[in-house]
């Protein structure tokens, strides 16, 4: 009898211990609001370590390509790809020249914080379609390939006074849909790429009288990478650009030895408070 009694009260104490032991509703309620404050507190770290983390992906890729480019100069006599079919054949723009024996991936040419990066995934081999020449993420600079009547692209012979200022590759928008036109008035269309050319003014494709929307984007938080001629990547600021006119001549920029402020007076972005230009130095004459 005194072992069935000393047994009864051993459970009890073990019914206690559980109950004790145990959480209440509003514990756990507690419990639960300290977690959504503390990844509320910690959402925008991440995020802006994630956008960090890809935008050096992103200055990663503009060294891969520029470093494709370069091998390609090296073959063609100190030549950068020429653009002049593209007007009539979408596939002859510059980056397509690169695959696939210089530039084997086509991940290369797809920031990661591209917008429209699955573009990228569904091209495969199909990389000589003509509406590829709209899917990369970034731009070679126009003036660069026409600059001198299409001379300047030899940079072997034309080099810029300072290849580390001067703009060859850069991140390119519109990173956005824009209303669509025509037969598809009305739907949201992806936007064009201006088949990969980085130009100095406002970005419209000089290949389309529509004026849809600028390549100026603010891809990574507030600006964009760009590779020089001289191969060096920056990060550039452009939110405080964005929206803004565009002139014909910046005093600082005009300073810095800049050819549209200085020579040509032609409408373009400035970067100069940020020591980059289009061109620096003489172009050829015909």
């Amino acid at each position: 009898m005194r072992e069935l009694q000393r047994i009864k009260q051993s459970l009890r104490g073990i019914r206690r211990c559980s109950l004790r032991s145990g959480f209440t509703v509003l514990e756990l309620l507690v419990v639960l609001a300290i977690i959504m404050v503390m990844v509320t507190i910690m959402l925008p770290s991440l995020k802006r370590a994630m956008m960090e983390a890809n935008s050096t992906v992103c200055m990663h890729n503009l060294k891969e390509v520029g470093q494709a480019l370069h091998i390609y100069r090296i073959e063609n006599d100190g030549w950068l790809p020429n653009i002049d079919g593209v007007d009539s054949v979408r596939i002859e723009t510059w980056f397509v020249k690169l695959f696939p024996r210089i530039l084997a991936e086509t991940r290369a040419l797809a920031c990661p914080e591209d917008p429209f990066l699955y573009r990228w995934r569904r091209v495969g081999s199909e990389i000589n379609k003509p509406e590829v020449a709209e899917y990369s993420s970034y731009g070679l600079s126009s003036f660069i390939l026409t600059g001198g009547g299409g001379r300047l692209a030899n940079l072997d012979r034309h080099q810029p006074w300072r290849p580390l200022d001067n703009i060859l590759l850069a991140d390119i928008g519109p990173d956005s849909y824009f209303a669509g036109v025509g037969l598809t008035q009305g739907k949201m269309q992806e936007p064009e790429r201006n088949a990969g050319l980085l130009f100095w003014d406002d970005g419209c494709d000089p290949l389309d009288p529509l004026r849809k929307s600028p390549w100026l984007t603010t891809r990574h938080g507030d600006g964009i990478n760009v590779l020089t001629v001289g191969f060096a990547v920056r990060h550039v600021r452009t939110s405080d650009m964005i929206g803004k006119p565009i002139r014909s001549h910046y005093p600082l920029c005009a300073a810095g030895g800049c050819s549209l402020c200085a020579e040509l007076h032609m409408p373009h972005y400035s970067f100069a408070n940020q020591g980059l230009y289009w061109w620096t130095g003489t172009l050829p004459r015909e």
